[in-house]
């Protein structure tokens, strides 16, 4: 598979007037990109870090709303577990899924299914609680002139009004369909730990 990654692809040193203004979120660069694309991989650490991050949780936002030539555009989250290994939530089956449910010892155990589960039954629940309790109108941008651009692309203000704001009704839509996004994922392993409600899940 071909990955466009954003930070290798944009200079984050360009000048604002080098990009569209993100009022017109479809012009930009990334935006482009994602719809072109099938769909999209969110990286986070331990800290998970880039949720608190305004660019990274609303491109998180456009990823779940996106409808890519009549597909839902996926969106998968990604952490590193130590060395080289990693693990994922992935949106539907992967394709190792799909290799292993054809293999006779997954046969018994659900196939393509159950391995997507045993897989993703590895991945840390502490960060994945940290992204489903992502809080849009706390996440930080580089500088004034980034938050502005976000809050005119969330609330659809005009320059004029363009004051980033704490709190806003938009900010809690993007939260909670990002929040639901990870607590759908991370709610079979959570249930299966008994540990659904230390992390405020319904048990």
């Amino acid at each position: 598979a071909a990955y466009w990654v954003l930070a290798c692809a944009v200079s984050p040193w360009l000048p604002p007037a080098s990009e569209p203004d993100i009022a017109e979120a479809e012009e930009t660069a990334f935006h482009r990109a994602m719809a072109m694309a099938s769909g999209t991989v969110c990286v986070i650490d331990a800290d998970a870090f880039c949720c608190t991050r305004l660019w990274c949780m609303y491109e998180s936002y456009l990823s779940l709303t996106l409808d890519t030539e009549g597909h839902p555009h996926k969106y998968d989250i990604y952490t590193a577990l130590g060395g080289e290994d990693a693990v994922g939530y992935t949106d539907g089956m992967a394709e190792l899924d799909a290799e292993a449910g054809r293999q006779e010892e997954w046969a018994r155990a659900h196939g393509a299914a159950g391995h997507k589960a045993c897989r993703e039954a590895r991945f840390p629940l502490p960060v994945a609680a940290q992204a489903m309790r992502v809080q849009i109108g706390c996440a930080e941008a580089a500088d004034w002139f980034d938050r502005r651009r976000m809050f005119e692309a969330l609330v659809g203000a005009g320059s004029a009004e363009a004051t980033p704001r704490k709190e806003h009704a938009m900010y809690d839509i993007v939260s909670a369909a990002i929040g639901w996004r990870v607590s759908l994922a991370m709610y079979p392993s959570a249930a299966e730990q008994g540990q659904a409600d230390a992390f405020g899940l319904p048990s």
